[in-house]
């Protein structure tokens, strides 16, 4: 077994070398080191940063897929606002939304919590677009992230959107950073990155 700090040929179980001291890791060590979550990071050479035309490219991709989902739920927001308006009367109708389409709302940031966060914090490490550009999300280690990490980034993302100047500039952002990063990145800490 050679060792990783000097390059000294050592027996096959020993712990350290016996030329530097320096630890030595077993057939054991490298196969749980391979297999451990925690530890399925990219390597700091590894990193690439993705640019910003990248990141558009998936976020339209991910636009694309979950307005196919939506569309149906759209549809039927728009059903029933036609079904509530009174054609004979219109200075009576009704401008609130309905029940319905509270509900419809509520469903539409549930699925998007959920189809961000469970895809970024998964071993795709991003969503369907970002998986198809060859894209990933991790942390400033190169980590993949946890659930919890991914649910605070989807959190800021959508206020971003929300607040609309904000929203812009912060996804702007990703194009003049040193890392790429746009504004929820920086908050909560990762990076969307490429493999080389």
């Amino acid at each position: 077994m050679y060792c990783p700090t000097c390059g000294a040929n050592n027996a096959e179980l020993s712990k350290f070398c016996t030329a530097c001291g320096g630890a030595l890791l077993t057939m054991n060590d490298t196969a749980a080191t391979a297999s451990s979550p925690s530890t399925t990071a990219l390597g700091k050479s590894d990193l690439v940063y993705a640019g910003f035309w990248l990141r558009a490219g998936a976020l339209l991709i991910d636009t694309v897929a979950t307005s196919i989902i939506f569309s149906p739920l759209s549809i039927l927001s728009v059903w029933d606002t036609f079904s509530r308006f009174d054609w004979d009367h219109p200075e009576t109708a009704d401008p609130g939304f309905s029940g319905l389409q509270i509900g419809l709302v509520f469903l539409g940031l549930l699925f998007g919590w959920l189809y961000y966060s469970i895809s970024e914090s998964s071993t795709w490490q991003g969503t369907l677009g970002k998986k198809l550009l060859g894209l990933q999300v991790v942390d400033l280690n190169g980590h993949r992230i946890r659930f919890g990490r991914a649910t605070a980034r989807y959190c800021l993302k959508t206020t971003e959107s929300f607040l609309c100047c904000l929203g812009l500039a912060g996804y702007v952002m990703a194009a003049f950073t040193e890392k790429n990063q746009a504004l929820h990145d920086m908050v909560a800490g990762t990076l969307v990155v490429k493999r080389k």
